[in-house]
């Protein structure tokens, strides 16, 4: 039976945009700031919120400076949200953490550090940087993967077959990830969920969180962790102030920089976990490589997506609630593929042209 959904609003023909959700009190966020726009910037941020709305997003948070500029929900209850593969940007920072803290030698410690049997096997040559890359060579045998998590995950993903040389081919895979969830456990002493918990959801204030785990106990590194808009957009911020949270310095700014920079040389769309924003272009091929980058970003099914434009001071958020529909009806129904364009389209007209970025 399928879960029932939550009841929506019937999307409004394009009008002048309300910013702030009615009911929802800034206490505990941001500041809000409304914009003296014009009416091609407004026109421009109308056309935003109306596309949210009609793609069926539960949350769009836009913030600039420090200030929100937009915050609005479209259902009836706010709540947390499966983050899909934004989960994998999270867990990016939970190695980050364990580096800081000398946990991790360094990006090319073998992953047969953790998982001893692979000393023995071709997969002696696999990186801790391969697995953030998506460069492994180790096959994404999801069907197993999804099944195990029944059961232990981790054992499936440790079994996984080298297919081809580590470092040559960049292929996304959620299994190969998985393997980063005994990595923080093995590191730090703790399981993923209660490392992260500790090092980043706790100095960042959030508190009402979840995440999926198999039969074991042994989080999900690939997707399955649950976040409120907010919060997550507070992720975002400390990833604009490079590591920088309350006057002190929580993760190094250096991991910030490695992590939203090209992982690899065959990797300029991607760094460590995150994705590469490249101007008019989002995810480009090798040959685009040299095209000027204007941002990261986490992505997750479904147009989950929290952007960072350091350029522009700016954290965009917009995130969906699956609702258990047809899988396929729903990406394309829901993915909202554009959000980049749309929030592009508004900052460029309304700050692009000022010298020091401020709002008109």
């Amino acid at each position: 039976m399928l879960p029932r959904r939550t009841p929506r609003r019937t999307p409004q023909p394009l009008h002048d945009p309300i910013f702030f959700e009615p009911g929802v009190s800034a206490d505990g966020f941001y500041p809000r700031r409304i914009a003296n726009m014009a009416g091609p910037e407004r026109r421009a941020l109308a056309k935003l919120l109306h596309e949210a709305e009609k793609s069926q997003s539960h949350a769009l948070l836009l913030l600039k400076d420090e200030h929100t500029l937009v915050e609005r929900y479209f259902d009836e209850k706010v709540e947390p949200v499966e983050l899909m593969s934004i989960t994998k940007s999270i867990v990016s920072l939970a190695i980050g953490f364990l580096l800081a803290g000398k946990n991790i030698p360094s990006l090319d410690t073998p992953l047969s550090f953790w998982y001893p049997h692979w000393s023995q096997d071709g997969r002696s040559q696999i990186t801790l940087r391969h697995i953030l890359t998506h460069t492994s060579g180790l096959e994404d045998n999801q069907t197993a993967l999804a099944s195990e998590y029944e059961g232990d995950s981790l054992k499936c993903a440790s079994e996984s077959r080298l297919m081809e040389e580590p470092g040559s081919r960049f292929v996304y895979n959620n299994m190969a990830t998985q393997l980063l969830a005994g990595v923080v456990e093995k590191a730090s002493g703790k399981p993923l969920d209660s490392y992260v918990k500790e090092k980043l959801f706790d100095p960042l204030g959030i508190s009402d969180w979840s995440w999926k785990k198999d039969r074991v106990g042994t989080p999900q590194a690939a997707y399955g962790l649950s976040l409120h808009g907010r919060d997550l957009t507070r992720i975002g911020l400390l990833m604009l102030k490079k590591g920088r949270w309350n006057n002190a310095t929580l993760l190094p700014a250096e991991w910030i920089r490695q992590s939203t920079s090209p992982g690899t040389e065959i990797t300029p769309f991607y760094g460590l976990l995150w994705w590469l924003r490249h101007e008019n272009d989002e995810r480009p091929s090798p040959t685009n490589q040299l095209r000027s980058r204007s941002g990261f970003y986490a992505d997750g099914w479904l147009g989950q997506k929290l952007i960072i434009y350091p350029a522009w001071n700016l954290v965009a958020l917009r995130l969906h609630k699956v609702t258990g529909e047809g899988k396929e009806e729903e990406q394309r129904q829901c993915s909202f593929p554009t959000f980049f364009e749309r929030v592009e389209a508004f900052c460029k007209l309304t700050f692009e042209e000022q010298p020091n970025g401020k709002i008109r």
